[in-house]
Formats: C-alpha cells, sequence, structure tokens
C-alpha cells in the first residue's frame, strides 16, 4: 500500500493510497496523516482507501487495530480518523475498527465518501461543542 496524495483540505487531511493492503504500510501513512494534521491545525484524516486491494488476516486485523489507537494516543489533540474503502480490504465486521475503539481510538470506516464526510462533520461538530 502506497500513498499517493495527501491534501490539506478546509476541514481535514486527505490521504489517498493504492496497491496492496498492508498493515505496517498503513500505519506508516496514518502517521503521516496525523503528522499532517497537527502541522496544519486538523482533527480528522481521511485515507481513502478506494483504490487498494487485498486482504488481512485476523490477527493483522487485530494489530492493525492497536496500531491505529496507539498512534492516535500519540498526538496532543484528538484526530479522528477516518478510512474509506471496499469490502475487502475492509472487514464487514470491521474489526480492526472495533479492536481500536475499543482502546480509546476515534474514528470510523466506511465504503463511501459522502457518509465518511458527513461523519468527520458531525464529530468536528461535537469537538467545537467542547
Amino acid at each position: 500500500m502506497q500513498t499517493d496524495r495527501v491534501e490539506v483540505l478546509p476541514r481535514y487531511i486527505l490521504m489517498v493510497c493504492t496497491g496492496t493492503m498492508n498493515s505496517k504500510e498503513f500505519v506508516v501513512a496514518l502517521n503521516r496523516g496525523l503528522e499532517s494534521a497537527a502541522r496544519s491545525g486538523r482533527r480528522a484524516v481521511l485515507i481513502d482507501a478506494l483504490n487498494v486491494q487485498g486482504s488481512l488476516t485476523t490477527v493483522e486485523r487485530f494489530e492493525l487495530g492497536s496500531e491505529i489507537a496507539r498512534a492516535q494516543r500519540a498526538q496532543a489533540a484528538i484526530t479522528a480518523i477516518v478510512v474509506v474503502g471496499h469490502e475487502p480490504p475492509l472487514d464487514p465486521e470491521r474489526f480492526a475498527e472495533t479492536v481500536a475503539i475499543n482502546r480509546g481510538a476515534v474514528g470510523k470506516s466506511f465504503t463511501g465518501l459522502a457518509e465518511a464526510e458527513q461523519w468527520i462533520d458531525d464529530f468536528l461538530a461535537r469537538v467545537a461543542e467542547g
């Protein structure tokens, strides 16, 4: 999996990824997105993985969820992590997402960009309310 583009948008950081799903490469991309968010004052990272193929094992999904939560906790401010992709590589049961959230992460996975952007808008509104 590779990151083809990182854009600072008005509401979030957009990362466009392609290639074959790999949990270690996903974490590298995620950290890059979180660093961009911290530098630009954004509170959300949207990873567009619609052009990522492949799948992960259950163990890899568990480890990925743990790494997502660890990466997010390392940030000074809570930055939501939103992933958009097809099933697979997204697990229909969202196991990695569940693992991450159970470890304190904030984020969600979607199969469509419109739903992901609405979730980001709702998250940013909650953050603004305090």
